[in-house]
């Protein structure tokens, strides 16, 4: 079963959020918080909160433990071009 969360519009570049996703990538939910919470990297506030929002989906739609929960996938891709 998937989870999902997407946080859209972020203002920082795809390749700086790419390494801090691939620092989490396989890690179980609890520690990728753990992680995420001391990098220094200003796309971990960003991470992070994307994930707190798949895992409250993940407890409150689908009736999972926290405990439970493995990051399989984790990506960002670029933004939308701008119509102007």
């Amino acid at each position: 079963m998937d989870i999902r969360a997407k946080h859209r519009y972020v203002p920082m570049s795809a390749q700086k959020l790419r390494l801090v996703c691939d620092q989490v990538r396989g890690m179980d939910a609890d520690q990728a918080m753990t992680v995420l919470q001391f990098m220094p990297q200003k796309g971990a506030y960003f991470v992070r909160k994307t994930l707190a929002s798949a895992i409250a989906n993940a407890e409150e739609n689908f009736e999972l433990n926290r405990e439970d929960l493995v990051i399989s996938s984790i990506l960002r891709t670029k933004a939308p071009a701008s119509a102007g």
